[in-house]
This record gives C-alpha cells, structure tokens and sequence, in this order.
C-alpha cells in the first residue's frame, strides 16, 4: 500500500511537472532599442590607459606602483606603512 502511494504521488508530481513545463509564457519580453553608440560607452570597449601613479611623501618606502598607490590610501587616513620584515 505503502509503495502504491509514494508511486501515485510520484506521478501526479511529475504531470504537474511537465504541464508547467508545457505553460507557454503569457507576455513576451521587449526588444532593447539597438544603439550604435551605446556599447562604445562600455569599459571594455575603451582603450587601455596607464593610471596616474599618486604623489606621496615618503618616496622612499615606494618600490613599485603599486606601493605609490598602497602609500597614498595611508598617507590620505595619517597612517604609516609597517617596518620592514626580516627576510
């Protein structure tokens, strides 16, 4: 009785199943309006461009670029950029 059970609600799941499947969808979605100038606006369509590296004011600590850029978050908050770590 028990496996005639879990059979019969097994099936009914799977009709309702492919019925909501068959469902076609009632409204259609709108055509985006074409724009030939539109995706030229987008990042990856622009060129690539070397960022302005920042001025800091302990040039020393900088090694790198990147260093510029870590240095002038911490110079711009009063911080001051840990020591050196033995090697």
């Amino acid at each position: 009785m028990r496996k005639i059970l879990s059979l019969a609600i097994l099936m009914a799941f799977a009709a309702h199943s492919f019925a909501a499947a068959e469902a076609k969808p009632t409204e259609t979605a709108a055509k985006p309006a074409a724009s030939s100038t539109a995706p030229r606006a987008w990042s990856t369509y622009q060129p690539v461009k070397a960022p302005e590296v920042p001025a800091v004011k302990q040039s020393t600590w900088v090694r790198n670029p990147i260093d510029a850029f870590v240095l002038a978050q911490l110079e711009a908050k009063s911080l001051k950029p840990a020591v050196d770590a033995d090697r």
